[in-house]
């Protein structure tokens, strides 16, 4: 298992921390009648209150920021952890927690509410500046710091990547809808439990989508003079679903922009010896070395 070390950088006041064991690695995880006799007489919308609840933030990141390495997480923590090694690594958008955290993050960001502003990394004009937020969690049994960085330009592959997912569901949705309609149902029971298994079925990362149960009462006349009785007339009443689907509003769309760029450091660094946004200025250098390397190969 191949480690990059980090150089040596003593940070004032703090508990330093041995740099020959620092190490940065990207961690990967492993792991669709008749018309005529049949008209419809009176049609009542009974809307359903079941609707699809507010879409989530995407759990992509923006992968190209920082390289890649083979490595299993569970082998690879626990060989840091029996040795005792210092790492600081990225952590895949594959992992459930990694979106868990992003959801958070990006939750507290409108009140700023425990979000550190670090800045620029780079000596240049108009250089990215990047803002952390620390939390921890458990990963294989054990606990460690997550910090979440929002850098303050998303890629732009990350945003057309987004635009497209976006459409790709409006899509499939719209088939879905169109599928839904033709089907009929006996007993308003029957329509409500296709509405909610639907709305299960599809649930939407990106759209709201609302269905109604709709009554058709079908009118039956026999043939011929209309008796004065009204004998031989005989009503009908089949359910349908009508399903809508509701376009993200511009501020989510931003909001979903904004969060695509974030990604997720993990490390088992105290923080009394490295705080957040030393974490992130470790994490860049050593990227910055690695990117060196490469082009000078």
């Amino acid at each position: 298992m191949a480690l990059h070390a980090q150089h040596e950088r003593e940070i004032p006041g703090r508990q330093p921390v041995d740099r020959h064991k620092v190490v940065h690695r990207q961690l990967e995880s492993g792991p669709e009648d008749d018309p005529a006799s049949q008209a419809p007489e009176h049609i009542e919308r009974v809307p359903l209150q079941v609707a699809a609840g507010l879409p989530r933030i995407p759990a992509e990141a923006n992968q190209s920021r920082a390289p890649a390495g083979p490595l299993v997480p569970k082998e690879n923590l626990a060989r840091a952890q029996a040795k005792k090694v210092r790492f600081i690594s990225r952590l895949p958008a594959s992992f459930a927690l990694e979106a868990k955290v992003k959801q958070q993050a990006a939750l507290a960001w409108p009140s700023k509410a425990n979000w550190q502003y670090v800045g620029s990394l780079a000596q240049r004009a108009k250089a990215e500046t990047y803002w952390v937020w620390e939390t921890q969690a458990e990963l294989y049994g054990r606990t460690y710091r997550l910090v979440v960085v929002r850098p303050s330009r998303p890629d732009p592959r990350s945003v057309r990547a987004l635009e497209r997912r976006i459409d790709q569901e409006a899509q499939q949705l719209a088939k879905a809808c169109r599928r839904l309609s033709r089907q009929c149902f006996a007993c308003e029971a029957d329509a409500r439990s296709a509405a909610e298994r639907f709305l299960s079925e599809q649930a939407p990362l990106f759209h709201t989508l609302h269905v109604q149960v709709v009554a058709h009462t079908h009118t039956h006349r026999p043939r011929g003079r209309p008796r004065r009785d009204g004998a031989g007339v005989a009503s009908e009443t089949v359910w349908h679903l009508a399903a809508q689907v509701q376009e993200p509003t511009a501020e989510q769309r931003q909001a979903w922009t904004e969060a695509q760029a974030y990604f997720v450091l993990i490390t088992n660094v105290p923080s009394d010896a490295l705080p957040a946004a030393e974490v992130l200025r470790e994490y860049k250098g050593q990227v910055s070395v690695e990117t060196g390397l490469t082009q000078t190969r």
